[in-house]
C-alpha cells in the first residue's frame, strides 16, 4: 500500500497487462528477466507492427515457457539478441535496455544532440551504454523515465524492478 508506484501497478492489472503472484502480491522490488520484459511489451503493445522475421535464439528452446513472446517481440523490434544468436532469457533486464525498448516502441522523434540531452536530466549519463543513449534520450524528453526518489539518476546499468517496469510502461501508455 505504501510502494511509490502503487497507482501505476493498480492501472496496469486492472487492464491486464501485467499479474501478480498466485500468493496475492505483486513483489515491485524483484527484477526483472529479458524474457518477463518481452511479454510485457507484447501485453502493453499488442498492435505493433511486425517489423522483421522471426529470429531463432539458441538459448530459447522451443518449449521455453516465453518462447513465443520472445520471438513475437523480437519480429516486432522491441527486443535484438545478443552476438552469436543469444536472448539470455533469464538475465535481469537493466534499467537503459527496457527503457530503450520501451521509448522504441513508442517511435518518438530522434533527439539531435542526445549526450547533451541526457547530461541536462541525469547525474549519471556518462554510464548510459552507447546503445541506449538515443532512446533514452527521448524517453527523457517525452517523460517516461522514471527515477523514485532520486530523479536526477538514472542508474542504466541496474536491474530493473517489477514496480519500475509497471511504472515506465504506465507513464508510456
Amino acid at each position: 500500500q505504501s510502494y511509490w508506484g502503487k497507482n501505476c501497478v493498480q492501472q496496469l492489472g486492472e487492464r491486464k497487462l501485467i499479474t501478480g503472484y498466485p500468493d496475492g502480491s505483486f513483489r515491485p522490488e524483484a527484477t526483472v528477466t529479458r524474457a518477463e520484459a518481452a511479454v510485457l511489451m507484447l501485453n502493453a503493445f499488442p498492435d505493433a507492427p511486425v517489423k522483421r522475421n522471426a529470429i531463432i535464439y539458441k538459448d530459447v528452446p522451443a518449449n521455453y515457457w516465453a518462447a513465443k513472446a520472445i520471438s513475437t517481440a523480437s519480429q516486432k523490434g522491441f527486443f535484438s539478441g545478443y552476438p552469436g544468436g543469444l536472448f539470455q532469457p533469464n538475465q535481469p533486464i537493466p534499467r537503459a535496455q527496457i527503457i530503450g525498448v520501451i521509448a522504441g516502441a513508442k517511435n518518438y522523434s530522434r533527439v539531435s544532440n542526445p549526450q547533451q540531452t541526457l547530461q541536462q536530466y541525469f547525474d549519471d549519463a556518462g554510464q548510459i551504454p552507447n546503445y541506449a543513449q538515443q532512446a533514452i534520450a527521448q524517453a527523457a524528453i517525452n517523460s517516461i523515465v522514471v527515477n523514485y526518489p532520486q530523479i536526477k539518476q538514472l542508474k542504466p546499468q541496474q536491474r530493473a524492478t517489477r514496480g519500475e517496469v509497471a511504472a515506465l510502461i504506465c507513464r508510456a501508455l
